[in-house]
């Protein structure tokens, strides 16, 4: 009798995880899903892949600004924790490129010519977007 109840226990659990897993599965990728079940990852991981994943976020690395630090913004007012993230991935790589040109050319300083080139090449970055338009005079997509 406790044995066929310990059963029906289990199964109940079973179908439980499954529901949880199928209601993830609407926001995140199934491997996040199984990590968040077995235990390997927390809920603020969760949390990160959902919003990374959203329109939103697709919307706002279209236009040119790195989504890094709303994602961080958001996951902080949610889970009222502070990251200390202070640049965006976007402008540490522009700097870096900067950097590599600057030691490239032999320079031990990175000067306004190295950023500027860098701004130009990174084309994903709203600034490598807006330059890109200067420098060609075509109007951007409407």
């Amino acid at each position: 009798m406790e044995y066929e109840r310990l059963v029906r226990y289990e199964s109940d659990l079973k179908n439980q995880l499954v529901r949880i897993k199928n209601s993830l599965l609407q926001v995140i990728d199934e491997d996040t899903a199984n990590r968040f079940i077995s235990g390997d990852i927390a809920l603020s991981s969760v949390l990160y892949r959902v919003i990374e994943n959203s329109d939103f976020i697709r919307q706002i690395k279209d236009l040119g600004i790195s989504p890094d630090r709303i994602v961080v913004k958001i996951a902080e007012e949610s889970l009222g924790t502070k990251t200390g993230k202070v640049y965006s991935n976007y402008l540490i790589k522009v700097l870096e490129t900067a950097e590599k040109k600057a030691l490239e050319s032999g320079e031990t300083l990175v000067k306004p010519l190295y950023i500027a080139t860098a701004l130009i090449e990174a084309k994903e970055t709203i600034a490598g977007k807006i330059l890109e338009q200067i420098l060609t005079g075509r109007k951007g997509k409407r």
